[in-house]
């Protein structure tokens, strides 16, 4: 098992943050985890406009090398669409990130 790191920003434009439940799925060279809802790990309200939002997952295991991330909105609410400007990913006790996704 080990502890990913996320930072994920919402871009500063109008309507560009969102209500809808964002779903995250990680792949890497050495596998991919599991679709998880990333909203139930983010105190207060998630993906605001030009928010960062900080939260820790528990993964079965090692990806290696993060190479690909698949992100998925259930576009429920008002306001479903979604500026994403950023993800950073970091492997918790490794000082270099695992991933660095621009959108």
């Amino acid at each position: 098992m080990a502890t990913y790191n996320f930072t994920v920003h919402t871009g500063d434009i109008y309507l560009g943050g969102t209500d809808s439940n964002i779903f995250l799925q990680l792949q890497g060279d050495l596998g991919k985890s599991f679709m998880f809802r990333t909203n139930g790990h983010i105190k207060g309200n998630a993906y605001e406009r030009d928010q960062i939002d900080k939260f820790s997952i528990n993964l079965e295991g090692d990806y290696g090398d993060i190479h690909t991330i698949y992100l998925k909105s259930d576009c429920m609410y008002a306001g479903s669409g979604w500026f994403l400007d950023y993800i950073k990913i970091k492997k918790e006790g490794s000082n270099i990130p695992k991933g660095y996704i621009c959108a």
